[in-house]
């Protein structure tokens, strides 16, 4: 570490004499191979977090940081200096590093990432999913950010924010926490968390890790998609009244869940907000950062809904057991009522989710609450045919049946 840090300091010395004028508390992690510090537009408005991979515009042999940029060019550039630049986008300021390089006619422009804030959210979060604290404390913390108006927006998401007119929503992480079904007591608590963000204004995430969902092949289709806020709602170990929350997030844009025009509702397409994207220009020269409506339809995938009622049952990957044989049964029962109150339902769509519920309950396969002992492959594939066996009545039927995935809307 002493190494970086002289090969750091000489650095700073000779190609970044701009930066060290308006940087402070440089620092370089050798792990990640990235320079970091405070650094101030010359407007001197303040510091602001900043970090440059090097793996991108610098080559490091363990000895000699040379900018590089990206590997491309075999020789050396000299010069670099630091600038600030409008962002034409979204406003505000982007912070580059612009070097003279052998062989280029202009001076290539690298930019200077800004680092994310880490938010006292981020550490509530955190500590949530490590278990650090007991899940009542973690409720209170909650209450005590709310009740001071701190920011609830978490890190991941916030280059997601920066596209929206609307982001006030739950921390998508707090529902990646709940859908891995922790235990009784936690999952309560969670919960908690939720209700008491919801009263408060957020709105559940209507869409969950999109960026990852956009990124999915041909090869992908017919693979589970990631859960969303109703997914996780409709799995055996969270509480009938959480699926009620999110039921009426829906229905505040006045929305209809059996739409099927996608150009009116536009409070649903503030809901599910924008998304940034990048169209190259050229070889080398800078992408262009646009901006799209993410689209707010969706379809509840029935075969998703049976998946996450099977691992609750059968699979050790989640922690919840059923406190009685047949708890899962009832508490999807309760689930279909709720989804009756709100008129999700068509009759054929109730009749498919009351077949899937007396599938469940008609099993004589031990299930992991049972005392019988190990559930070997053969209860298991048992389980999943009975309830699959559930929804093969609905299979010809063409609003149920979508690039070979059942799915209801």
């Amino acid at each position: 570490m002493t190494k970086a840090i002289a090969v750091l300091l000489t650095l700073l010395g000779i190609a970044f004499a701009q930066i060290d004028r308006t940087c402070i508390d440089i620092a370089f992690n050798s792990e990640t191979n990235t320079l970091s510090g405070k650094c101030q537009p010359r407007d001197n408005s303040g510091y602001i977090p900043s970090e440059l991979d090097l793996n991108d515009c610098f080559g490091y042999d363990g000895t000699n940081i040379t900018p590089i940029y990206h590997g491309n060019f075999a020789e050396s550039c000299h010069g670099c200096e630091m600038f600030v630049a409008p962002d034409p986008w979204y406003g505000g300021a982007e912070y580059w590093i612009r070097c003279t390089c052998k062989g280029q006619s202009e001076k290539v422009a690298v930019p200077l990432e800004a680092a994310v804030a880490h938010e006292p959210i981020d550490e509530l979060l955190e500590s949530v999913y490590l278990g650090e604290a007991p899940i009542d404390k973690s409720v209170d913390a909650l209450k005590w950010l709310l009740e001071r108006k701190f920011d609830m927006k978490e890190q991941g998401d916030q280059p997601w924010y920066n596209a929206n007119d609307y982001c006030d929503h739950v921390p998508e992480f707090l529902i990646t926490i709940l859908n891995k079904s922790p235990d009784r007591v936690r999952t309560e608590g969670i919960c908690q968390m939720i209700q008491l963000l919801h009263s408060y204004g957020y709105s559940l995430p209507f869409h969950m890790n999109f960026v990852s969902y956009l990124g999915r092949g041909l090869e992908d289709i017919g693979v589970p998609s990631i859960p969303g806020s109703l997914d996780v709602a409709l799995r055996s170990h969270c509480p009938p009244e959480l699926l009620g929350l999110v039921l009426r997030d829906y229905l505040r844009p006045l929305m209809k869940f059996d739409a099927t025009s996608f150009a009116r509702f536009p409070l649903m397409k503030r809901w599910a907000g924008k998304y940034r994207f990048a169209e190259p220009i050229g070889f080398f020269g800078e992408p262009s950062m646009e901006t799209a409506d993410q689209p707010w339809w969706k379809f509840t995938n029935v075969l998703n809904t049976i998946w996450g009622l099977f691992l609750d049952l059968m699979d050790n990957s989640t922690s919840w057991t059923e406190a009685y044989r047949g708890e899962a049964a009832d508490v999807f029962g309760k689930k279909i009522k709720v989804l009756i109150k709100y008129q999700v339902l068509n009759q054929l769509e109730e009749n498919m989710l009351r077949g899937i519920a007396e599938s469940m309950r008609s099993m004589t396969t031990p299930t992991k609450a049972s005392n019988i002992g190990v559930i070997d492959d053969r209860d298991s594939q048992c389980c999943w045919e009975t309830l699959y066996r559930a929804i093969l009545p609905f299979k010809s039927i063409k609003q149920h049946w979508i690039l070979d995935i059942w799915g209801s809307h």
